[in-house]
């Protein structure tokens, strides 16, 4: 191999490298699942493994035959954010009892590489119920659990990612050219 080919080998892997560990960061997970009574959960939310942080929730469920769908916007404040357990709520104020809260854990914690994780269905939380108590620190009736059910996240290179790209393609597209006029066509 010659020696210019080698160095542009290198060179493209080193941006690579770069361009790989810049898409890490906060990704936008999509949740789906089926209840026990024929109801669904749908939706998203953002999650940041570095900060272990939810925002941008939005994730409805259905009307099933135990329960009526509700609307989640909220991470529940109960609880600290936890990248393995799922724990959304309504609304957020004084008193959270009988506020709908969707709960479930996850079989493996998010993390920022993003991936397809199922629902633990074995686990203790893993449904939608409403809270018991003011500040919603466990279920109370009426309570359907998941039959199935994941989250997925794809990572996206950040537009960062490209610009570092950019260098080697002008590399490549002038070595292409040079040589072109040095040996002519093929």
């Amino acid at each position: 191999m010659s020696r210019s080919r080698s160095t542009t080998l290198k060179v493209l892997a080193a941006v690579l490298c770069l361009a790989a560990s810049a898409s890490a960061g906060p990704l936008t997970w999509s949740i789906t699942g089926l209840f026990n009574d024929g109801g669904t959960v749908s939706g998203s939310f953002v999650f940041d493994a570095d900060t272990n942080a939810y925002s941008s929730i939005d994730v409805t469920t259905t009307d099933g035959t135990i329960r009526s769908g509700a609307h989640y916007t909220l991470y529940n404040p109960c609880c600290p954010d936890d990248p393995t357990f799922l724990l959304f709520v309504t609304g957020v104020g004084g008193d959270l009892t009988g506020t709908p809260v969707l709960s479930t854990i996850l079989l493996s914690p998010m993390t920022n590489a993003g991936g397809t994780i199922g629902f633990d269905l074995a686990a203790q939380f893993h449904g939608e119920e409403s809270c018991n108590a003011p500040g919603c620190g466990g279920p109370a009736p009426p309570q359907r659990d998941f039959v199935s059910g994941s989250v997925t996240a794809s990572t996206v290179p950040e537009p960062g990612t490209f610009v570092l790209a950019l260098p080697v393609f002008a590399l490549i597209a002038s070595r292409r050219k040079w040589l072109s006029n040095r040996f002519g066509s093929r």
